[in-house]
C-alpha cells in the first residue's frame, strides 16, 4: 500500500502547485500569506499632481521629461522627509510645507524642462494638488494650486 502511494505521488506532475496549495490553505489568511495584503485597507483620501501654465492650462509632463508617476514619486519623497521634519503624518504637513515641497520639486524639472512646442510662450509654473475622496456616498475632488514659479527662470 505504501509503495502504490508513492508511486502515485511520483506520478503526479506538479506536485510542487498540489503542496503549496495545501500548505497555503492550512496556514490561512494572515501576513505575510495573506491574498493581497497591501490592498488589504484603503486610505479616505488619495492625491495626484499636475503641472499648468499661468493660465491654468495643463501641461504634460513629457514637456519635463518626466512622467506623472515620477513627478508624484519625487513629490512623495520630498514629503516624506518634510512630515519626519515636522513630526507628523503626510496627511498634516503644514501649507507652508506643501508650497516649499511644491516649490522644491517644480524647481527639480526646470532644467530638463522644452522652451518650444507648447511651452512656448509659457511665463508661468504651476504645481496643482488634487486630493480624491469619498465623501456622502460621491467622490469628492478638491484642486489646490501649491506652487509658482516664473518660467523660464530667471
Amino acid at each position: 500500500m505504501k509503495t502504490k502511494a508513492l508511486h502515485l505521488w511520483r506520478a503526479i506532475p506538479c506536485k510542487l502547485v498540489l503542496f503549496l496549495t495545501a500548505a497555503s490553505l492550512a496556514l490561512g489568511e494572515f501576513y505575510p500569506f495573506s491574498d493581497y495584503p497591501m490592498y488589504s485597507q484603503f486610505k479616505g483620501v488619495e492625491y495626484y499632481l499636475y503641472v499648468t501654465d499661468g493660465s491654468d492650462r495643463p501641461l504634460a509632463c513629457e514637456n519635463f521629461r518626466t512622467s506623472a508617476p515620477k513627478l508624484k514619486k519625487r513629490f512623495k519623497g520630498k514629503l516624506k522627509k518634510r512630515a519626519a521634519a515636522e513630526d507628523s503624518d503626510e496627511e498634516d504637513v503644514s501649507a507652508e510645507g506643501l508650497a516649499v515641497i511644491g516649490r522644491e520639486t517644480l524647481e527639480s524639472y526646470l532644467g530638463t524642462a522644452a522652451h518650444d512646442g507648447p511651452m512656448a510662450g509659457v511665463r508661468e509654473l504651476k504645481l496643482v494638488l488634487v486630493d480624491i475622496g469619498y465623501e456622502d456616498e460621491a467622490i469628492a475632488k478638491t484642486e489646490r494650486v501649491i506652487a509658482r514659479l516664473p518660467f523660464p527662470p530667471q
